[in-house]
């Protein structure tokens, strides 16, 4: 029996395409929680007030590199799933060739 990666590499896919909708609101309701922290902020005592802040602050940064990763990742499985598309076989060690590409040249047109 010969396993094949062509139908797991279509299927994280289309999963993907299901799931970024998703992530995309839980991440703007993290920017959205650390706005409301950062406006909340002023309300509390000077000595309680730095805590608050450090909170806000960690959820834009989180909220931020995660929308940064989600992107590149949706970019990257982009541009693999238009290649196997466009060749229409999935060779062996195929994505890790292509990923390796990637990573010397990320704008190479595919």
């Amino acid at each position: 029996m010969e396993v094949s990666a062509e139908g797991l590499r279509v299927k994280t896919y289309a999963d993907l395409q299901f799931l970024t909708p998703f992530f995309i609101l839980l991440y703007v309701f993290q920017m959205y929680n650390g706005y409301i922290l950062w406006c909340v902020a002023p309300s509390h005592p000077p000595d309680m007030r730095w805590e608050v802040f450090l909170c806000s602050f960690l959820f834009f940064a989180i909220s931020l590199g995660n929308l940064c990763t989600l992107i590149h990742v949706v970019i990257l499985k982009h541009q693999l799933h238009k290649l196997v598309a466009n060749n229409g076989v999935l060779r062996r060690n195929f994505s890790r060739t292509l990923l390796d590409s990637l990573a010397k040249d990320p704008h190479k047109s595919l």
